[in-house]
């Protein structure tokens, strides 16, 4: 790799100046034990010890394993900073034969899936297959290596979410799912998918409950959908400036979650077609493939996650049309507003133009009027008598 790209890439990467990273490490023939699988590694030992369980984790004639490294951060934003150095990062991208522009993963936020196939250059047959994923949101991602050998079938999954309670999480859940990983180490998509499925549920109530706050402070909408709203609501939904802050901002919330959901079902898309391609590799090679209890539990598990999805994706569909609806009701009112302001206008007009006009009658009763001038004229001699 050039000197002068791994220097480059090691200026974007954001890291807290922390040197540890939390893994865990176990074969089929262990048993999970938090306390004895929660390891913390330090500068002067990660780079051998991250090399040697790679290694383990690429000779075929072992049995398989698994190893997860979970950290927690995010090397792209400057906020969020990853808890490891970049050189570690770096590090586990060689030891896992990642190529130079899949570096940009941890450099940039933008959201990403893709898989990649590694082949010996000598016989020019698959040795393994290589996931990236990096699963929105940016606040809350979560992003993902996944070293799948294809003869062995062992994994290393290296796994770093701006969350810690996502990383802890998805940590537990691969440590305790081990024998299941193992047999099919994609069900590990699965996991991230029903991690996401939850947390975008409940985001999208909220914004259904601001929807229909909007909506029952403008009173257009049947009174079995009415939600109760407390003092506060009130007072902010009390005019229209408050009711169109509060659309607008859940309309951007909305589009964004738009943007997310497509993602993961372009994730769940993925996982189908993960398995058929790992599947062929296998093929390829000469071994067996997923059984049929294997795949279909891996993708009926898959299937049923992505149709709650495409559940999500509707009731986000439905509160932006909601919210439009809204959006032209407060409008309207305030058309209206404005008419009723421009009439009670017209009519004081009205009455001050009929006072005026009833004061110049007064004036030409009591005025004379040069035709010619166009200008009343007193009349002077009524005057003259009147002081004399």
């Amino acid at each position: 790799m050039d000197p002068e790209d791994v220097q480059q890439r090691l200026e974007k990467i954001h890291c807290s100046g922390e040197s540890e990273c939390r893994f865990k490490f176990w074969t089929s023939a262990e048993t999970y034990s938090p306390s004895s699988h929660n390891v913390w590694l330090d500068e002067s030992v990660h780079a051998a010890k991250l090399a040697c369980l790679v290694d383990n984790s690429k000779d075929p004639k072992r049995c398989p394993r698994i190893v997860a490294i979970t950290t927690v951060g995010d090397p792209s934003a400057k906020h969020s900073h990853i808890h490891m150095l970049p050189r570690c990062i770096l590090s586990v991208m060689d030891q896992l034969g990642i190529t130079s522009y899949a570096s940009h993963l941890f450099t940039e936020q933008i959201f990403h899936l893709s898989r990649h196939t590694l082949y010996d250059e000598q016989t020019d047959k698959p040795i393994a297959l290589i996931l990236l994923l990096r699963v929105p949101r940016n606040s809350q991602c979560i992003q993902a290596i996944i070293r799948i050998d294809i003869a062995s079938m062992s994994t290393v999954f290296f796994l770093a979410a701006s969350d810690e309670s996502i990383a802890e999480g998805l940590h537990r859940r691969i440590a305790t799912s081990s024998p299941l990983l193992l047999g099919n180490p994609l069900f590990v998509l699965t996991f991230i998918l029903e991690q996401k499925l939850a947390k975008y549920w409940a985001e999208t109530e909220v914004l259904k409950r601001e929807v229909n706050q909007v909506e029952t402070a403008t009173g257009m909408v049947r009174p079995s959908w009415r939600t109760h709203l407390s003092s506060e609501s009130k007072e902010r939904l009390a005019d229209f400036n408050g009711q169109l802050e509060q659309l607008h901002a859940s309309h951007m919330d909305l589009c964004h979650q738009q943007v997310i959901i497509a993602y993961m079902l372009d994730l769940g898309g993925f996982c189908f077609k993960t398995c058929k391609v790992l599947d062929d590799l296998r093929l390829e090679l000469g071994l067996a493939g997923f059984s049929k209890h294997q795949s279909a539990k891996y993708l009926e598990h898959a299937e049923f996650i992505t149709s709650r999805l495409k559940y999500v994706q509707l009731r986000v569909q439905e509160c932006i049309d909601r919210l439009r609806t809204q959006v032209n009701v407060v409008f309207s009112q305030i058309a209206q507003r404005d008419s009723n302001i421009n009439l009670g206008v017209a009519r004081d007009s009205q009455r001050v133009a009929r006072i005026a006009a009833k004061d110049s009658n007064v004036d030409e009763d009591y005025y004379g009027f040069d035709p010619c001038l166009s200008a009343p004229v007193a009349n002077y001699v009524h005057l003259e008598c009147w002081y004399l």
